[in-house]
């Protein structure tokens, strides 16, 4: 591989692993039933 291939790959491997994407938003209230996303709203 050369390095302007590599350099190329090494953006979409940080983005893609271990888990894809920049961000992650995660509830803090638990949203399992009907009841519980009514109290949220």
């Amino acid at each position: 591989m050369s390095t302007d291939t590599k350099r190329l790959g090494d953006p979409l491997a940080y983005h893609q692993h271990p888990k894809p994407g920049k961000l992650e938003i995660v509830a803090t209230k638990p949203m399992e039933t009907q009841a519980d996303l009514s109290l949220a709203y």
